[in-house]
């Protein structure tokens, strides 16, 4: 038997069982939701701002490259590894013999 969706709700809740699996929705995440572009680095200074819009353009065309497309789970991915490498930048020099 393979496990379909079905498309009734819970009255209690007004989630929609997914494979059988009731999904409710968690309140807290609203605030994480329906970010626009100039958002993303808000809370960094210009600099900082500036080299994690370069990251997450680079991060994203590669994902094209890739994947054709780039899919909302996978940028918002890009988005907090684009804010690391922005506020913690690598250092190859580290590295190099």
């Amino acid at each position: 038997m393979g496990a379909s969706a079905v498309e009734t709700t819970c009255s209690r809740c007004e989630a929609v069982p997914v494979f059988g699996i009731m999904r409710k929705p968690i309140p807290g995440l609203k605030q994480y939701q329906g970010r626009n572009p100039n958002g993303y680095f808000q809370n960094v200074d210009w600099p900082v701002r500036r080299r994690g819009q370069g990251w997450l353009d680079r991060l994203c065309s590669k994902g094209k490259r890739e994947r054709g497309s780039v899919p909302q789970w996978l940028f918002a991915l890009y988005v907090g590894q684009a804010k690391r490498l922005a506020t913690n930048p690598p250092s190859y020099a580290a590295e190099l013999p």
